[in-house]
């Protein structure tokens, strides 16, 4: 699993995009979300809850590689991916 640090950019179109970068790699989920915790504090943001990401429901199935996803009040998003 990675925890990735998603920050917002606007594209030339106007369009919200995010640059991710990987700031860790484990099998423990708990040790990403600690160290996405210590990110936080590194950046003097407040941490916020995770929330987990369950498939849309729906005629369609989707399918998302994020298990967890922790979204901080300047817009900054931490995410778990498989």
């Amino acid at each position: 699993m990675k925890l990735l640090k998603c920050t917002p950019t606007k594209g030339e179109d106007g369009e919200n995009n995010y640059t991710n970068v990987v700031e860790m790699i484990s099998d423990d989920p708990s040790e990403l979300k600690s160290k996405a915790t210590d990110l936080c504090r590194l950046m003097g943001v407040e941490p916020a809850p995770w929330c987990s990401r369950y498939p849309i429901m729906g005629e369609k199935e989707v399918k998302s590689n994020h298990e967890w996803i922790m979204e901080l009040s300047n817009g900054i998003s931490f995410a778990i991916e498989k």
